[in-house]
């Protein structure tokens, strides 16, 4: 459940050179705020797994040494029957327009899924909320019904 005013793409093949992102949500009024679903296969994926390959992927984002970023710690929490972690982080820091993130990381029997917030930090606190929602409103199906 998201917004009316937003729009929803999927890809079968990734987003910009990021082959892992599988769907992207954003305001059709103005840039940010935007939601991406990222998606890998694995067998059994554990949620620490998950948390490490979003990691991997702020850092890679962050490859610059003049990249500055600060990560929260993760915190474990439920919504609707799905255990998830979840992490916040702000990013861009060493600019005049830093972006804050929120990632949710899921673990499925055989994939794991990463849901990533974000918005300008001036006007996080104020849409984050409406992040939650989408989240809790989420369902996870088998792959082949949900990206294709």
């Amino acid at each position: 459940d998201y917004p009316s005013t937003w729009k929803d793409e999927r890809f079968s093949n990734g987003y910009r050179g990021e082959d892992e992102i599988v769907a992207i949500f954003y305001s059709r009024l103005q840039l940010f705020p935007v939601v991406e679903i990222a998606y890998q296969e694995g067998e059994s994926p554990t949620l620490e797994e998950v948390s490490e390959w979003g990691e991997r992927r702020i850092k890679a984002l962050n490859s610059d040494s003049d990249d500055l970023y600060e990560l929260s710690d993760i915190v474990e929490t439920d919504y609707y029957e799905m255990n998830m972690w979840m992490r916040e982080y702000t990013m861009d820091l060493e600019t005049s327009s830093p972006v804050k993130k929120k990632d949710m990381y899921i673990a499925r029997e055989n994939d794991a899924i990463i849901i990533t917030f974000m918005d300008e930090l001036q006007n996080y606190d104020a849409s984050v909320n409406q992040f939650d929602h989408m989240v809790s409103t989420f369902r996870t199906l088998p792959l082949d019904t949900c990206w294709q």
